[in-house]
């Protein structure tokens, strides 16, 4: 079936993607394969969800649906249920 896809791997800068290890689980894969270049942006999810734990603004970091999504459905909580986004539009403050 590999033969029918065409499989698009975007680059983070920092990381190396090991074509060699990826042909060697699916023989055939180099030929099927194209790496694209991504802008270098400096946000990670792990730094959004403690943003938003620590009700810091993550906004201009991802789409506003996307912001509103988290908030509606309370993303990233901790146990306690705080780490609301701190604004009743869902677009945080400009911290």
């Amino acid at each position: 079936m590999l033969h029918l896809c065409r499989i698009v791997v975007a680059e983070r800068a920092g990381y190396q993607v090991d074509i060699a290890r990826l042909e060697s689980s699916l023989p055939g894969l180099r030929e099927r394969l194209e790496l694209i270049d991504t802008p270098e942006l400096s946000i990670s999810s792990t730094d959004l969800q403690r943003r938003v734990r620590c009700q810091l603004s993550i906004r201009y970091q991802l789409p506003l649906a996307v912001e509103r999504y988290i908030r509606r459905h309370k993303l990233y909580l901790d146990e306690a249920g705080d780490g609301e986004l701190d604004s009743p539009t869902g677009r945080g403050t400009s911290h």
